[in-house]
């Protein structure tokens, strides 16, 4: 009973301050950024407004456990509990990092070394740490990727002992963000061999856990395969060249990304890995390591889309916290025999670093607020809600592709659009099909000859059933515009289509 109690306080130990940290950590408000392209099938198959008739949100789903979830969300008017769930995770976040470290640095345990790992866990996360090509694990808003806390908490699952735990665990982050499957698939492999040949175990206790990951990961795998297999190799190709040379270079070309910062980076991540080479999570992580190191060096000089749409460093968004958690706890470590010399250190330290963190954290609060009020006061919610109000069941809006204020648009209205450049698919032939309609849209809003403007919208009514187009109100409307102004304001115009003057009827 009494070593219950001990566990049960060395718990407490970890996720009180994680409750506080989950409080600490920056966050954005709803249908920030890539939620607006997460949340769309989720939102289209509930029936959220009329985004049912959105192209986009009919094209195949790459995520669909996380789809499930916020369709589940939207039937039952809950979206907003998706800041529940960020924080959650956060907790996740905090809880397996503190124990890995803890695993790795017993001295821990002890409440000196922990207010040191504490303190600079909190100082370094300030700054939101990420991985490489601008990737990131947590970010500052719920989507799918924040799902890679689970992986973090198989790491700490298996470091104490529990192999099967782990290895569903791998599988559910990747279930809910499937490009975190190969570092899964490397990560288990490793758990494999060192319960197989380091540990000196049975076969069977080596391979019951990889049967699980297995079992969880094959639907997923299986659903891909069938799904996003390539339709021809040329338009495999086609769409690989759109989407990581053109879409997300920042995240693909290793050319655009890799700078000094990037190198200090990986030597951060070096040396936390040099730091525990005597442990079980040394092999784990120098594998990973290791492939972004040489996949890098490849791509550097033998670009290939194929393979850098895969971003095979995707993986630093897990070195990355687990660098500064190592670092944090080794330093607390080493000072550990400071404060057992120098007892009334202790609670002078503890002030400083208590008063330090409660201070970034007014100031991470405050951050907050003013994300959230940059918001609501953005110069393009006027336009927005006035679209809202006054939505049709035939609605379909042209709103310019490259503005991301409009990104989202579809969420906030519940109305669907023709297309913009933030939200693209990932099946080839719909890859192609969504470049088509970013490259027309943009044509309309980048021409700056009255006559091509013209020519250019009636070629996209003639293609597409628009209903409604968004203008900056400070365009001159050229002679010969097919539509009326519905609303204006000192910002923003829309224009509703009249299919009349194109020789169309009705």
């Amino acid at each position: 009973m009494k070593s219950f109690k001990v566990s049960q306080l060395q718990e407490l130990r970890w996720i009180l301050p994680g409750l506080f940290f989950a409080v600490y950590h920056q966050k954005e408000p709803l249908y920030t950024k890539n939620q607006n392209t997460k949340f769309l099938h989720g939102a289209g198959d509930a029936g959220y407004g009329f985004l049912e008739n959105d192209w986009m949100a009919g094209t195949l789903d790459p995520l669909p456990l996380f789809t499930a979830l916020i369709k589940f969300l939207y039937l039952s008017n809950a979206i907003e509990i998706t800041y529940i769930f960020f924080g959650v995770l956060l907790l996740i976040y905090f809880y397996s990092l503190g124990k890995i470290a803890q695993n790795l640095f017993p001295e821990l345990r002890k409440t000196a070394p922990m207010i040191i790992y504490l303190g600079l866990f909190f100082f370094i996360h300030k700054a939101n740490p990420s991985g490489l090509a601008d990737q990131y694990l947590l970010g500052k808003y719920f989507q799918p990727c924040v799902f890679g806390v689970f992986l973090l908490l198989s790491i700490e699952r298996f470091l104490n002992n529990h192999a099967k735990t782990a290895s569903i665990l791998l599988a559910l982050s990747a279930a809910f963000h499937p490009t975190y499957l190969p570092t899964a698939l490397i990560v288990q492999t490793n758990y494999t061999i060192l319960t197989l040949i380091k540990e000196k175990q049975g076969v069977q206790k080596a391979i019951a856990p990889l049967a699980l990951f297995a079992l969880f990961s094959a639907p997923l795998v299986i659903r891909y395969i069938i799904l996003f297999s390539p339709t021809t190799e040329v338009l495999y190709a086609q769409a690989m060249d759109i989407l990581a040379n053109q879409r997300i270079p920042h995240h693909t070309d290793i050319r655009l990304w890799l700078e000094s910062e990037s190198f200090q980076q990986l030597g951060v991540m070096l040396l936390s890995i040099l730091l525990i080479k005597k442990s079980r999570l040394f092999p784990i992580l120098s594998s990973l390591y290791l492939i972004i190191v040489l996949s890098g060096f490849y791509l550097y000089f033998f670009p290939n889309a194929t393979l850098a749409f895969s971003t095979p460093w995707r993986s630093s968004v897990f070195l990355a916290p687990l660098s500064i958690a190592i670092l944090a706890g080794w330093l607390g470590q080493t000072c550990s025999p400071f404060f057992e010399h120098h007892k009334k250190a202790l609670p002078i330290v503890t002030v400083i670093i208590g008063t330090l963190v409660t201070l970034l954290t007014i100031r991470q609060i405050q951050k907050q607020v003013n994300a959230f009020e940059r918001y609501d006061n953005g110069k393009e919610m006027n336009v927005i809600d006035y679209a809202a109000h006054h939505a049709s069941s035939e609605d379909l809006y042209l709103v310019p592709p490259e503005n991301s204020a409009f990104d989202k648009f579809r969420l906030e209205t519940g109305i669907p659009i023709l297309i913009n450049t933030k939200t693209h698919p990932y099946k080839d032939t719909e890859i192609i099909e969504w470049d088509t309609r970013c490259r027309k849209a943009q044509a309309f809003y980048s021409s700056t000859l009255p006559e091509k403007q013209i020519q250019t919208l009636a070629d996209l009514i003639e293609t597409y059933p628009i209903t409604h187009c968004i203008i900056n109100s400070t365009a001159a409307l050229p002679a010969g515009f097919p539509g009326r102004q519905v609303y204006r304001d000192p910002h923003y115009t829309i224009l509703k289509i009249s299919r009349e003057k194109t020789g169309e009827s009705g």
